[in-house]
């Protein structure tokens, strides 16, 4: 592991460009600032080393961007894309982003926002149940929302105009975007031709080996063969950085084991500088640096303080050894959410053979 190799001085700068990694698996010029994409380009070489060791992810790092390719376990509806006003996106905010960086790859150097949405509109009418009319207001608000984002993330900056007047009247108002080339080549590039997709199980981690699930307890594959030990310890390091809290009894036997070795979490302190804490339910590794984490906790506002105040009467009620028995209720079903993401997938154009 690289991180073991650097000077105690410099490694607090090595774990803030493996936090910003981690969090912005695709990093500009601009975004998520200025100041990562060279920290990046620093440790770039120590990075893509410890990265694939530790999760088996991989970095590729250029002049203008740095793009991390995670391996994706599970799916995670927590972490939505938002508008610039905090809105999360639904399906058709979703559809015209797919659409506008598809059109933005055959682009040239500019585009009038008129212009892109004339390609999104007759891409999306060959799409069932999608559609974009630009004379009607709340498509055109979805647009921008879509487009908003791709400027954010530097694939678009903004040349002349303005795309808020546009949306209000598209006969009056327009705007001019340079394209940045490099940034929406790196932007999507999913592991599988997602038009030949018959299930979003075949972006998941170990689709290609079919795992039985029956048989998984054992550790072993379809084909008869061991659970690799090195992909099982990717496995947990790469939910002790992606979910809040890695619960003892959500994982095999396997995975508890690697859980419980002292290794497998300060691999993952000593890359990231988050501090682990264990308690007998599990793992979770405590951001004090404040730059991973989705949000601060605690924090200022009225709806951060009520949570806090929430917490210790949850606090208060689990200990208090007089009151009656906690109800519990399962967790969400993960089939649940591959079911309707399966249900809307577009049979048209699916290449049988590619499939």
């Amino acid at each position: 592991m690289r991180a073991r190799e650097i000077s105690t001085l410099a490694l607090d700068s090595y774990q803030r460009a493996a936090r910003v990694a981690l969090s912005n698996h695709l990093v500009t010029t601009t975004y998520p600032d200025r100041i990562a994409l060279p920290l990046l380009r620093r440790w770039a070489t120590e990075l893509r080393e410890d990265l694939l060791e530790l999760f088996g992810y991989r970095l590729e790092v250029t002049e203008t961007t740095a793009r991390l390719f995670p391996v994706i376990d599970a799916l995670d509806d927590s972490q939505p894309a938002r508008t610039p006003t905090d809105r999360i996106f639904d399906r058709r905010r979703y559809a015209y982003l797919a659409l506008a960086l598809a059109a933005l790859g055959r682009a040239g150097n500019q585009i009038t926002l008129s212009e892109l949405a004339d390609h999104v509109a007759a891409e999306a009418s060959q799409v069932d149940g999608v559609e974009l009319t630009t004379d009607r207001a709340s498509d055109r608000d979805a647009f921008v929302d879509a487009i908003g984002w791709l400027a954010t993330r530097g694939a678009i900056a903004l040349a002349d105009g303005d795309a808020s007047g546009w949306a209000n009247n598209p006969s009056a108002g327009e705007a001019l975007y340079d394209i940045d080339r490099p940034v929406v080549v790196a932007m999507f590039r999913p592991p599988r031709a997602v038009q030949h997709l018959r299930s979003i199980r075949g972006l998941l981690a170990g689709s290609d080996a079919a795992i039985d699930p029956e048989e998984s307890d054992a550790g072993l594959t379809d084909s008869g063969r061991e659970a690799d030990p090195k992909e099982t310890l990717r496995a947990v390091r790469r939910a002790l950085v992606e979910q809040p809290v890695v619960y003892v009894d959500d994982l095999d036997p396997d995975g508890r084991t690697a859980l419980a070795a002292s290794r497998t979490v300060a691999d993952v302190e000593l890359l990231t500088g988050l501090v682990a804490e264990r308690r007998a339910e599990g793992v979770a590794l405590i951001d004090t640096s404040g730059r991973l984490s989705d949000y601060r906790f605690p924090s200022t506002g009225t709806i951060a303080q009520v949570a806090l105040l929430i917490a210790g009467e949850i606090s208060d009620r689990v200990i208090d050894p007089d009151a009656p028995a906690l109800a519990t209720y399962p967790l969400p079903d993960g089939d649940a959410l591959i079911e309707q993401l399966d249900g809307a997938i577009p049979d048209g154009g699916v290449f049988g053979d590619l499939a």
